[in-house]
């Protein structure tokens, strides 16, 4: 009897190991056909990695009232095509934190990437709040063809702000323009002065070229002033303040042109508490004539104007504008109608052609008996830059006091400043190429460069 249950127990536990055997190879079996096909992969066993420079354990911290630009790197190491999306937890909810993608670079947060591809995603950063915030970025990854569902942190949204490289451009409108900061940062400010007046084959001074970089805080407003173009006889130059004179004195004089600027109070051209604000000053060159003796008009100046000319009789050769004093205007034995310029303003011809503007203007041409020539140019100013010389805050339109430093009063400077003279290389508007001078109107451009 004992020995019939030791074989019974024995063909159990047979059995037992048989069903256990087969089990066992089949589900082995089928694990393996399942992994080479890939089934059993869900999207948390997917590989991914974040690359950043920027990031140390996939984490930034970003500091208050800043912006950050990074480019993330998501790398799949996976053998199938599969669906990503690139996420972001923040340590704290606060308000004026924005983060987000920029639309320029050619890969999404969020999409398909290919066996062992690579994406690459430029996020920006801008935090107007007062805390500090830590970001940590994460990879969400799924089939192709399941809906990918984002099971912690939030997406990235497309942003619309503060882009390095992007750049504000002012053409001549005959008013001022305002530029309003949308984030703290580095911006590169760059004026060209507007030319005198051409009249026949006789060609107006060409216009000098600025640019600097500076920091400015969110919410900075500067106004912008584009020159215009010397014109007709008679006439009023824009941000220059030259004319023509009496039309009795005589013709065929052309304006000198006007100024490129940035201030930082508004109001007309003209009125003194905003020439007072202006930080950086292109200048402007002068305007030719055909009158007796036709030539062209001088160009615009650096830290000094061009002098004019002069010809014939006693005539005393009109100045260009300096850091302190409009240039001396042209004289002669019946030189009635020129002035001299001024602070921001060139001086007035009499009939003939007029000075150029600028930090100072140049004097005016001279017309008398037998007399007559070009006016000189005006001066360019850009805070902080070597040699200029910053009027201070209590200075008034009849007194003006100098102060023998160039930083503006207001506290706004420029570094790696550069300053053109009208007759020298510059660059063109889009920076492609460069130019001898600036020809026509004037312009401006602002270009934020990131923090």
């Amino acid at each position: 009897m004992y020995q019939k249950k030791l074989i019974y127990f024995s063909l159990l536990i047979l059995v037992i190991i048989f069903i256990s055997i087969t089990c066992f190879s089949y589900a082995f079996f089928t694990h393996q056909i399942e992994e080479h096909g890939k089934l059993n992969i869900v999207a948390g066993t997917l590989d991914y990695q974040i690359e950043s420079k920027d990031l140390e354990n996939n984490q930034i911290l970003v500091e208050p009232n800043r912006i950050y630009e990074l480019e993330i790197e998501i790398d799949s190491f996976n053998t199938i095509d599969s669906k990503y999306e690139l996420y972001y937890l923040l340590d704290q909810e606060v308000d004026g934190f924005e983060i987000g993608y920029f639309e320029v670079t050619e890969d999404l947060p969020k999409g398909e990437i290919s066996t062992n591809g690579r994406k690459k995603i430029k996020i920006g950063i801008q935090n107007l709040s007062t805390k500090t915030i830590t970001v940590t970025f994460g990879v969400e990854g799924g089939f192709i063809n399941q809906n990918l569902v984002l099971k912690k942190g939030k997406s990235l949204t497309l942003l619309d702000y503060c882009r390095v490289g992007e750049t504000k451009n002012f053409t001549y409108i005959g008013d001022s323009q305002t530029f309003t900061t949308q984030c703290s940062g580095t911006y590169k400010v760059e004026l060209w002065g507007a030319q005198g007046g051409s009249i026949d084959t006789y060609i107006g001074g060409k216009g000098a070229y600025t640019s600097g970089n500076i920091k400015l805080n969110i919410n900075t407003s500067l106004y912008v002033y584009v020159g215009e173009q010397g014109n007709d006889n008679q006439t009023v130059t824009y941000n220059g303040g030259t004319v023509t004179g009496n039309i009795n004195a005589g013709k065929g004089g052309m304006a000198g042109g006007g100024a490129t600027d940035v201030r930082l109070v508004s109001g007309s051209w003209a009125r003194f508490d905003s020439l007072k604000s202006r930080i950086m000053v292109a200048s402007s060159g002068s305007g030719a004539t055909n009158y007796y003796h036709p030539d062209h008009g001088v160009a615009g100046g650096e830290l000094i104007g061009e002098n004019g000319k002069v010809y014939g009789g006693d005539g005393i050769i009109p100045t260009g504008g300096t850091q302190t004093s409009g240039g001396i205007r042209g004289g002669g034995s019946n030189s009635t109608y020129s002035t001299s310029g001024s602070f921001g303003k060139g001086g007035q011809g009499g009939g003939v052609n007029s000075g150029g503007s600028g930090y100072y203007g140049g004097g005016a041409a001279p017309h008398g008996t037998g007399t007559v020539g070009v006016g000189g140019s005006g001066s360019s100013f850009i805070s902080g830059y070597p040699g200029c010389d910053a009027i201070s805050e209590e200075s008034t339109e009849d007194h003006i006091i100098h102060t023998d430093q160039p930083n503006h009063y207001s506290g706004f400077i420029f570094t790696d400043s550069i300053m053109i003279a009208g007759n020298k290389e510059m660059p063109t508007y889009d920076g492609s190429q460069t130019m001898i001078g600036n020809t026509g109107n004037g312009y401006a451009k602002i270009t934020y460069l990131g923090n």
